[in-house]
C-alpha cells in the first residue's frame, strides 16, 4: 500500500482509533513521495515477521546495497541515540517506556518521532513509520524498544559482512566461490569471543564451526554443487542473518538455542556427530545414523542416504547438510538433498512400490521399538499419496522438490519415531531426551 492509497490508508487508521499514526500519515502523504526521512507507508498488515533480521532483508530487496550501506548508522550514532532517549524518558514532560521485563518495554510513536529529529539528517530516513510498524508492539501506537535498538546495532554488523563479501567478488559477476565463502565465513567466525574460548578447549571448533556455517548458508544456495552462489542470494539467506545477529563481542547471547549458529546450537551439533561416530574415524556408517540423539532413522532409510552418496565421505560437512536438509524439509534444496535416498530404483520418481518398501521395513522397526504386538500400527497410505499428491502411483523429483510438506513424507517413511507418533500416538523419546537445534 503505498502514498497513492492515502485515503484508504487514512480509513483504516481512523477505524481502529490509531490518531497518532493517522496525523503522522497525514503529514507525510502532503509532501513528495520521495521525502528525505520517511520512505514508502506500510500498514503492519504486510508484514511476515516482526523479527529485524527479515526488516533488514526486505530493505536489501527494495533498495540498492550502496544506498543503504551509505545511510547505515555507526555503533557511536545508535549509543548517542539510545543515550537521547534515556534522557527523553527522565524528563519531567516525558513519557515513560511501557513494560518492566525486556522483551515488553515499549515506545511510544510520540516518542519515536521525537527520537528521529535528534538524528542527523542522513540517517532519519531509517526511522521510517514503516520500521515503526514493522517492528511493532503492543499495539499500532507502540514499538518494542529493545528489539528497535537490537535492530539498530544489527546494521552496521551486517553493512561489514557485505561489503566483505563484495571484496571477494572483485570483476563484479555478482557470485562468490565456495572456497571464497569458506574464507569469509573463517574471518568473521574467528573474531567471535565464545569461538575463541571454545578453541582453548576443543583445537578444532573453529573448523567444525566454519563447517556448519558453509553448509547451512552456502550448500542451501548451491545445492547443485556448482562452487557459485549469487551474493544477492546470499544476502536475502534467512542463514545468514543468525550469523550476522551474533554479536561478536557477547559471549552471553551464545547460548540462545533460536539461533542456529550460536555456541549451544553448534555444539549441539558436533556432539551429536561424535556420539554417533563409535568408532571415531570421522566417518558416519548407516548403523550410526540409526542411533542418532534426536532423529530415530529407519534401517533401510539409513542405507539408502548412506548408497546415495556416491562421490564424497559421510564426513562431518555431510552430516551438518543431512541435519540441516532434515530440519527444513519443504525447502527446494533440502528435498533435493534427501530425493535420491526416496528414489529405491533409481528412476527419477518415487513411486507406490518406492513408499511401500518403506513402510514394510518402518512398520517391521517400529514394532520392535514399541515392544508391544497388541497396539496396532496402520499406516493410512492412501492419506499418504493424497497429501503428496501422488499422480499415477507415482511423483516426479521435479514436483517433490517443490513439495513444501515434504517433510510429512520423509518422515513417515524413514523416521521411526515419527512414524510411531503418527500411528499409535506413542512418543518414543521422553521429554527428557528430546532436543532438536
Amino acid at each position: 500500500m503505498t502514498l497513492s492509497s492515502s485515503e484508504e490508508i487514512a480509513r483504516i487508521l481512523m477505524r481502529t482509533g490509531y490518531k497518532p499514526v493517522l496525523e503522522e500519515y497525514s503529514k507525510m502523504a502532503k509532501e513528495k513521495q520521495n521525502t528525505s526521512y520517511v520512505p514508502r507507508f506500510f500498514t503492519s498488515y504486510r508484514v511476515k515477521s516482526h523479527e529485524y533480521t527479515n526488516i533488514f532483508n526486505e530493505m536489501a530487496t527494495e533498495e540498492s546495497l550502496s544506498d543503504i550501506l551509505n545511510s547505515i548508522p555507526t555503533t557511536e550514532d545508535i549509543n548517542k541515540l539510545r543515550d537521547e532517549f534515556e534522557q527523553m524518558v527522565l524528563s519531567p514532560s516525558g513519557l515513560p517506556v511501557l513494560g518492566v521485563k525486556r522483551e515488553n518495554r515499549t515506545m511510544r510513536y510520540m516518542q519515536y518521532q521525537q527520537l528521529r529529529s535528534k538524528w542527523p539528517e542522513n540517517l532519519q530516513k531509517l526511522l521510517s513509520t514503516k520500521l515503526f510498524l514493522n517492528i511493532g508492539g503492543n499495539s499500532l501506537n507502540t514499538m518494542f524498544y529493545d528489539k528497535f535498538f537490537d535492530f539498530l546495532y544489527f546494521l552496521p554488523r551486517a553493512a561489514s559482512h557485505f561489503l566483505e563479501l563484495r571484496t571477494y567478488d572483485p570483476y563484479r559477476t555478482g557470485t562468490i566461490s565456495d572456497i571464497a565463502f569458506l574464507k569469509y565465513a573463517r574471518q568473521f567466525a574467528s573474531q567471535m569471543a565464545f569461538v575463541k574460548l571454545q578453541q582453548e578447549s576443543n583445537p578444532h571448533f573453529l573448523d567444525q564451526y566454519v563447517t556448519i556455517i558453509f553448509n547451512f548458508v552456502f550448500m542451501s544456495i548451491d545445492y547443485l554443487k556448482t562452487g557459485i552462489a549469487p551474493i544477492k542470494s546470499l544476502i536475502n539467506s534467512p542463514f545468514l542473518y543468525y550469523f550476522i545477529s551474533l554479536d561478536p563481542d557477547d559471549e552471553d547471547c551464545n547460548f540462545d538455542r533460536n539461533n542456529i549458529f550460536s555456541l549451544s546450537s553448534a555444539n549441539f551439533i558436533i556432539t551429536e556427530f561424535h556420539e554417533a561416530d563409535t568408532d571415531g574415524d570421522g566417518i558416519l556408517t548407516s548403523d550410526n545414523l540409526t542411533h542418532l540423539s534426536t532423529v530415530h532413522l529407519s534401517h533401510a532409510f539409513a542405507d539408502s542416504l548412506v548408497s546415495c552418496c556416491t562421490n564424497r565421505a559421510t564426513d562431518f560437512s555431510w552430516f551438518v547438510r543431512f541435519r540441516a536438509s532434515w530440519e527444513n524439509l519443504g525447502t527446494v534444496w533440502a528435498n533435493s538433498f534427501i530425493f535420491d535416498a526416496l528414489d529405491v530404483d533409481g528412476d527419477g520418481f518415487i513411486s507406490n512400490e518406492d513408499v511401500d518398501f518403506y513402510i514394510k521395513e518402518i512398520v517391521h522397526e517400529a514394532r520392535i521399538a514399541i515392544c508391544n504386538d497388541d497396539i496396532p500400527i496402520k499406516p493410512n497410505l492412501p492419506e499418504i499419496y493424497d497429501t503428496m499428491k501422488f499422480e499415477d502411483s507415482k511423483l516426479s523429483k521435479e514436483k517433490f522438490l517443490q513439495t513444501k510438506n515434504a517433510d510429512f513424507l520423509v518422515k513417515m517413511l524413514g523416521d521411526v519415531r515419527y512414524f510411531v507418533l503418527a500411528t499409535t500416538g506413542i512418543d518414543l523419546f521422553s521429554s527428557s531426551d528430546s532436543n532438536s537445534f
